[in-house]
């Protein structure tokens, strides 16, 4: 077992001597200043801190901001007495991966160790991904590949064959990932360079000239000033054709012929302007079937796969899907502002589910479900897997309970006085008693 270093910046020596004990799986490393906190990041090699933001020289954000900042990878959970949501949200905003108040790691020490737990989970997945090779590890700060064989010998194919300029044609279930992996490869490869995708089942039959090879002014009614098209926009670059299954034969025969001759003409124009461009094509059909019924061409289909890649589905990869689960919880997490931390019935129901949709719906059912607990509006998983969103059944109830717990706090505070609780509630006395009897509240 890996022993991970931990760096706990805490000034209460009491709280600290607590911290210790209860971690003892890990090798603890203190610091009691902002000063020494920065020193010590640039001698030791620290896998998690534990930070607290009232210091002796420091009593703002600005250590977070700068472990952030020079540390971005490394996952900081702030410890803090404060109980107020603004705080909390202002933590995950400057870049906390979670927060603690000390009360509540009090009344439960181990909610400390399962945060920590998730958190070290998710740095030695990036670490197993960046020790097979960082080309493809994080590629941008808003793309994640997992560390899967099937994946990363997909991305690695890919790239090798754009960099040749070789044709691809990736295929896979809807939501695998295919054009999120094209454009990262793009910004890896090429950055400079344009990347333009053509939908080739939604261009307007009447407009498909113009919108792929551009028109010259007056080419028809409309065409006000002279427009290049996308095919011309993508020169010297990457030209995606995504959903390629869904085009007309009729846009089929136009692309066949641009690939052959490299060439375009716009509409309006007898002039023949050459392009050159990577082509990348994707569909989630079986294109053979389709060949077969006469459907797609053949020969496009051939111009199209000179390197021929399939992306796993998620119910074929477990590994990819708890990666997948944990990223996405990080990124809603942090987008909604809260710390929700995926509990193993919530982690089941997700791998049970055969997921369709693959990556794409398992990050739209993740983010509804965070989004919900940042909102404490309750939210359950099937038995099939799907979420079941009771917020139509519960609402009322949900809104009935606050209401309750609201007016016996304040009942409480004004000794059981019904006019002084009323008065407080801004709530008319007939009404008020008509709430008593509602929610059975004992006066």
């Amino acid at each position: 077992m890996i022993n991970r270093k931990i760096l706990l910046v805490e000034d209460n020596v009491l709280f600290s001597d607590n911290l210790k004990k209860s971690l003892s799986q890990y090798e603890l490393v203190c610091s009691d200043t902002k000063s020494m906190c920065i020193e010590m990041l640039k001698k030791e090699s620290i896998d998690l801190i534990l930070l607290d933001i009232n210091l002796p020289d420091c009593n703002d954000l600005s250590l977070l901001e700068h472990i952030t900042h020079h540390y971005p990878d490394l996952p900081v959970i702030v410890l803090t007495v404060e109980e107020k949501p603004d705080f909390a949200a202002e933590f995950i905003k400057k870049g906390a991966k979670d927060y603690l108040r000390k009360a509540l790691y009090f009344e439960d020490p181990s909610i400390l160790n399962r945060r920590m737990d998730s958190l070290l989970q998710n740095v030695s997945i990036k670490k197993t991904i960046d020790s097979k090779n960082s080309e493809w590890s994080y590629i941008n700060q808003n793309t994640f590949m997992p560390s899967s064989e099937d994946y990363i010998a997909a991305f690695r194919q890919c790239a090798l064959a754009i960099k040749g300029h070789l044709s691809v044609f990736m295929s896979g279930e809807t939501g695998v990932g295919k054009n999120v992996m094209i454009r990262s490869i793009h910004q890896q490869v090429m950055p400079e360079k344009p990347f333009i995708t053509i939908d080739c089942g939604s261009i307007c039959n009447t407009l498909i000239d113009s919108e792929l090879f551009g028109h010259e002014r007056g080419a028809f009614t409309g065409a006000g000033k002279q427009k290049k098209g996308k095919i011309e926009h993508a020169d010297g670059g990457i030209l995606f054709l995504d959903e390629i299954a869904n085009a007309p034969l009729e846009v089929q025969a136009k692309l066949l012929r641009v690939i052959q001759e490299k060439k375009i003409t716009r509409v309006g124009s007898t002039i023949e302007i050459p392009v050159e461009f990577t082509l990348v094509s994707a569909t989630n059909k079986d294109i053979q079937s389709l060949i077969n019924s006469g459907e797609f061409k053949e020969d496009l289909y051939y111009r199209l796969k000179q390197v021929e890649i399939e992306l796993p589905s998620l119910r074929n990869s477990l590994d990819s899907l708890k990666e997948f689960i944990q990223y996405f919880v990080q990124m809603y997490n942090k987008k909604y502002a809260t710390n929700f931390l995926p509990s193993k019935k919530f982690e089941d129901g997700l791998i049970k589910k055969s997921w369709r949709g693959n990556i794409r719906e398992l990050e739209m059912e993740i983010q509804k479900h965070i989004y919900m607990h940042s909102t404490n509006m309750p939210v359950e998983i099937s038995r099939r897997g799907a979420m079941k969103n009771s917020v139509s059944l519960s609402l009322k109830d949900n809104f009935n309970g606050k209401e309750k717990k609201r007016i016996i706090h304040s009942l409480e505070k004004n000794g059981y006085n019904i006019s002084a609780t009323a008065r407080e509630l801004n709530i008319p006395r007939t009404t008020f008693h008509a709430q008593i009897r509602k929610y059975k509240i004992s006066v």
